[in-house]
């Protein structure tokens, strides 16, 4: 019974190592206030279409935008649209249209972006209401967080942008949270899907921690039959 115990035991943690042995990783970027950027990664992200949610009237309730790469972009509240410069005043890198603005508390202001299906990587970008600084924190589904990161409200718009190293971790959703209690806007979303022309899918490695595993399992199962063959 002994040699039982140890034998799943040793199995156990072979399987663990194994499993554990090769993981994607989720990574975030700043942008800053430059206009949206073409590859995030080794991604080649597309603009959504700002022609299509220019002609959404200003003070419309929308609750999703249509996805340049299939399916579409919801919103866990429904956003008003609003529009820079005119009744959105200021932006960034001379971006005029359209923008989706969330109401706060006095906690601030909460959203969550589902994303369309099979998205590795995407990007948005953010204003506060204020004229002065807000702070803003993203987190994707899996928990990679990218913030806070400080925001100027008069013409600041920020990019916050994540993407996956590996093209079979797709990116489900991404919690913003504003510190402004009154408004947040965002506009110029941008994503990709989960391919990369030329990407092979890793191949698992044997660490040394899993060597010494599988030299333990073998150690315990020529104990065992040593024992079984001295009754």
């Amino acid at each position: 019974m002994r040699f039982t115990k140890r034998y799943a035991f040793a199995l156990g943690m072979a399987g663990f190592m194994a499993a554990t042995s090769v993981h994607a990783t989720i990574f975030s970027v700043n942008l800053g206030t430059s206009a949206p950027p073409t590859t995030l990664g080794s991604y080649t992200v597309s603009p959504f279409d700002v022609t299509v949610q220019n002609a959404i009237a200003d003070n419309a309730s929308v609750s999703s935008l249509p996805s340049p790469i299939g399916g579409s972009l919801a919103f866990s509240t429904p956003a008003t649209k609003f529009t820079v410069p005119t009744t959105w005043y200021t932006w960034s890198h001379g971006y005029t249209g359209a923008v989706f603005r969330f109401a706060g508390t006095m906690s601030g202001t909460d959203a969550t972006l589902i994303m369309p299906p099979v998205t590795a990587a995407f990007y948005v970008y953010y204003e506060g209401y204020t004229f002065d600084t807000s702070e803003v924190t993203l987190t994707t589904n899996s928990g990679e967080v990218l913030g806070p990161v400080t925001v100027t409200g008069f013409g600041g718009a920020t990019g916050l942008a994540f993407y996956s190293d590996d093209p079979h971790q797709t990116i489900k959703s991404i919690a913003i949270h504003s510190d402004d209690p009154q408004f947040m806007a965002i506009a110029e979303f941008g994503a990709a899907k989960g391919t990369v022309t030329g990407y092979t899918v890793p191949v698992p490695t044997l660490s040394p921690l899993l060597l010494a595993a599988m030299a333990l399992l073998l150690a315990f199962g020529s104990a065992g039959a040593l024992a079984r063959s001295k009754r």
